[in-house]
């Protein structure tokens, strides 16, 4: 397999180019890592600190909810078998039997808006 010089600088002319790239997607990364410790700074917080947040599953289920209320996508899930529509009934459920059936449809609008807010506090960067 005899390769002419054209052949050889065409190939290693490919090689460089996606070199390159690499070296972009890398320097890109690396910059977003930066940022992302700056903001994480000036919240008081370390890359450690969010690593080990413990997200529990009502507090999940309920940013969900609020999501696809906003008509954004739901966080992934973690665990293939779980069902989120039986889920999201039963913490309506249970929601509704705690009595919040008094209260305004603007005054249940204000305290779920309080109570996400709250929610997502410790993870605002």
């Amino acid at each position: 397999m005899n390769r002419t010089p054209a052949e050889v600088e065409e190939y290693l002319a490919k090689i460089r180019k996606t070199v390159a790239d690499s070296q972009a997607v890398i320097d890109a990364a690396q910059l977003r890592i930066q940022e992302t410790d700056r903001l994480l700074a000036s919240q008081g917080l370390t890359r450690e600190q969010v690593l080990n947040f413990n997200v529990t599953r009502e507090q999940k289920l309920a940013v969900n909810e609020e999501l696809r209320r906003r008509g954004l996508p739901p966080l992934e899930e973690d665990d293939t078998a779980f069902d989120f529509n039986a889920a999201t009934a039963e913490l309506r459920s249970a929601s509704e039997s705690a009595g919040a059936t008094s209260a305004t449809p603007d005054d249940e609008l204000a305290e779920r808006q309080r109570r996400f807010g709250n929610l997502l506090h410790e993870f605002r960067i």
